[in-house]
């Protein structure tokens, strides 16, 4: 400790490197893989967190880590802060214009004829930061709306990140989060509001949004209709966490699809892992 009462840079021990146990904390807690460029920079967030919760130091910032793996709603918010403290969740609509496409013209078409005789479709936007891949998959459903004429659609959007979540729910956007939208679609699907951009109603009412800590929340779930879904997206989450985090959250996944339901993430972000029961499909 220094003598203002805040944590120093002991956060690192005599060799210069992060004690193995609070990586192994964070991994265990949060799932996410601790990468070298980061590393003292988690020892001084998790010395500064300890500090503030009444702890300081190598040893606060341990007990601060085993904390992590705790329920509770305080290890929760901590655990929600460090995610977003050490993941990037900025996105914006369509973000990656071929599996846009791909959703569009092939993979929602042949969802729909499936489910024709239950008249039912069920999207999950896992990881969806501050709403704008659920919006996007509500803009492609309603584009195909003539065919759901009746149909109970839902779209939910999920993520560890109450802020973004609460984003979301308003539905305001700034331009950065446009830049492959085109004008057509932001001039039919949002209203100016000052500098900014206002969800229509119509696409809100789609998407629900909850908090899901992908790692810890077990699902399926019934109770909240987190079953036989269709198509999860799930973009640019894998690139963070370690094998055992992405084996589990994948073997979930597979178990709340529907069969033939499809998982989309991020290019290449499972190469190299175990993801069975599911199996990779080229298009």
């Amino acid at each position: 400790m220094t003598d203002a009462g805040r944590p120093n840079n002991e956060s690192m021990n005599a060799t210069g490197t992060m004690p193995a146990r609070i990586e192994q904390l964070v991994r265990q807690a949060t799932g996410l893989r601790v990468r070298e460029s980061d590393r003292e920079r988690l020892l001084q967030w998790a010395g500064e967190r300890a500090h503030g919760l009444g702890g300081g130091g190598v040893g606060g910032a341990e007990a601060y880590c085993r904390m992590l793996t705790e329920d509770g709603d305080i290890a929760q918010h901590e655990r929600e802060l460090l995610s977003a403290q050490f993941t990037t969740g900025e996105s914006y609509f369509f973000r990656d214009l071929g599996q846009i496409d791909l959703l569009a013209s092939k993979l929602l078409p042949e969802l729909i004829a499936r489910r024709a005789g239950e008249r039912k479709l069920r999207l999950w936007s896992a990881g969806c930061a501050a709403g704008q891949e659920a919006y996007t998959l509500a803009m492609l459903v309603h584009e195909l709306s003539p065919r759901l004429a009746g149909w109970d659609v839902r779209i939910l959007g999920s993520d560890i990140d109450g802020a973004a979540l609460e984003q979301a729910r308003r539905g305001v956007f700034g331009s950065w989060s446009f830049r492959a939208l085109d004008e057509t679609r932001r001039q039919r699907y949002f209203h100016a509001s000052g500098d900014q951009w206002k969800i229509d109603p119509l696409l809100r009412a789609m998407v629900s949004f909850r908090h899901a800590d992908l790692l810890r929340d077990r699902f399926p779930d019934a109770a909240t209709g987190l079953e036989h879904i269709d198509l999860i997206l799930c973009r640019n989450v894998f690139i963070y966490l370690d094998a055992e985090a992405v084996s589990r959250i994948t073997a979930q996944f597979a178990a709340t699809l529907d069969e033939g339901g499809y998982l989309i993430t991020g290019h290449s972000e499972l190469f190299g892992h175990q993801i069975a029961p599911l199996r990779t499909r080229m298009f």
